[in-house]
This record gives structure tokens, C-alpha cells and sequence, in this order.
């Protein structure tokens, strides 16, 4: 007598998903149909139907294409240990940099350095590096301060001795470890003269979950003013964006 299978639906599902995450393009239900010789149309339909159902696949309503849904996608960068903070975060980026009028970026944190992952750069505004290049300057780069302020003291003190105290501007240990902290305590960082002259920058810290992964904000030119306090809207915004980024990475 041949075995009964105790778990048809569960079988079906995962046979479904391998064959669906090898078919970019999507699948009909004929083609879907196939993969289940031994299931009439109507119990094809009710899985079909219980996968949408969960957002473990989708359906093109022009195409009549399934495809695979944005759970079981999510599920497999998870599994994978792998997210494209470039695909999650340039929707937030770009609402940024359209809501505030000034360019915006988010620099994800390395080992030796901080990479440029997703920006936009307004017309006529501040220009950035090219997406995927890398910045060594930890020592008076608004972004590397605010990495080097969120960032485990094991690695502090490595960058420290080995990349900080050789750059030109050698920074005082003292002060640059007093700036880190008050950085950490206001939770953003704002400069007004880089290693240019005549342009601000508002960046604030990104985590995902409890890591601390990078830093996110704006860079404007033209913008000098003698009180700080002028700028507080614009802080309050980069901060708010900054928590929303790491509620979208949070979540995987």
C-alpha cells in the first residue's frame, strides 16, 4: 500500500517556491499546474489562493503572472544573512532629499573605512562621491564622526591609532575623544566647515536592530550661520529620517 503524504499542502509550497525563485519572469497557473501532477485545478487554486493570502507569492493582475511576494523574499535575505541597504533605504533617501531640498546620502560603516551606498544630490546642490566609493577620513568627515562616535571602543581606539592620528589634521586625543561624546549625547552631528569651506552637514546614526550600521543626513552649501540654533528644524528632520531608516532595516 503506498504511504499517504500527511503534509500535501506543505510539499506543494516549498516545490512551488524553489521552482518560482528560479523563474525571474513569473509563472502561469498551467505551468504551476504541472509541478502537481496528482492535484486536481481546484486544490492548485486554494494553495495558490492561501500563498497570496500570506504574501508568499503574488499575481500580476495584467499579466496573470505569479511571482514570488515580498515575505518570502524578505524570509530569503534573512536566511541568507544578506540586505541591500541601496534597494531598502533609496526610497527614504530620495524622499529626503525631496522633502528638504538639499542632498542627501546614507554611508554604511567598514572596517577600515565608511562606503558611500545611496545618495541624491539636488540640482545645483553639494555632490557627493560616486555610490560605492569609500572615505578614509575618520578624523574631521561628518559622517566618519559620527561613525567613530557610535561604534564599539575596540574599534575607537584601533581607527584612532591607525588611521586618525596619521591625518593631516592631527586632531588632539582629548578634544577629538570630547567631540565623539558629545556627539553621542545629542545624537547627530553638525558641521559647518568640513574639509570645505561654506557648506553644512546634519548627519545622525543608523542602526539595524542594536548594531550600529552607518549614518545617514544632508549636506547643503552656502549655509553659515552664527547661531546653531537656526538649524534645529533641519536637525529634528535628519533625526526623525535617521529612526525611520532603522525601523526599514530593523525589520530584517
Amino acid at each position: 500500500m503506498a504511504k499517504q503524504d500527511a503534509f500535501p499542502v506543505l510539499r506543494r509550497s516549498f516545490k512551488l517556491l524553489e521552482v518560482m525563485g528560479l523563474r525571474h519572469t513569473g509563472m502561469t497557473f498551467n505551468e504551476i499546474s504541472t509541478l502537481f501532477p496528482d492535484a486536481p485545478a481546484s486544490s492548485v487554486s486554494r494553495l495558490l489562493k492561501a500563498l497570496q493570502d500570506e504574501e508568499i507569492i503574488s499575481k500580476n493582475q495584467e499579466s496573470r503572472f505569479y511571482l514570488l511576494g515580498e515575505r518570502a523574499i524578505q524570509l530569503g535575505r534573512k536566511l541568507r544573512g544578506q540586505i541591500s541597504y541601496t534597494e531598502l533605504l533609496r526610497p527614504l533617501i530620495d524622499d529626503i532629499a525631496d522633502s528638504l531640498g538639499h542632498s542627501s546620502v546614507f554611508f554604511k560603516m567598514a572596517d577600515d573605512h565608511f562606503e558611500l551606498v545611496v545618495k541624491h544630490e539636488v540640482p545645483n546642490g553639494f555632490h557627493y562621491i560616486s555610490e560605492g566609493k569609500s572615505n578614509f577620513n575618520f578624523a574631521n568627515h561628518g559622517a566618519g564622526l559620527v561613525m567613530m562616535a557610535f561604534i564599539p571602543e575596540a574599534d575607537r581606539e584601533r581607527l584612532w591609532k591607525n588611521a586618525i592620528q596619521k591625518h593631516p589634521s592631527k586632531p588632539r586625543k582629548v578634544e577629538y575623544m570630547a567631540l565623539l561624546d558629545q556627539i553621542r549625547k545629542q545624537g547627530y552631528y553638525l558641521s559647518q566647515k568640513d574639509e570645505r569651506d561654506y557648506f553644512t552637514r546634519v548627519m545622525a546614526p543608523v542602526y539595524r536592530g542594536e548594531l550600529f550600521v552607518g549614518s545617514l543626513g544632508v549636506s547643503m552649501l552656502g549655509l553659515q550661520a552664527a547661531d546653531a540654533s537656526c538649524f534645529d528644524p533641519l536637525i529634528h528632520h535628519v533625526k526623525d529620517y535617521a529612526n525611520k531608516a532603522t525601523e526599514i532595516l530593523s525589520r530584517f
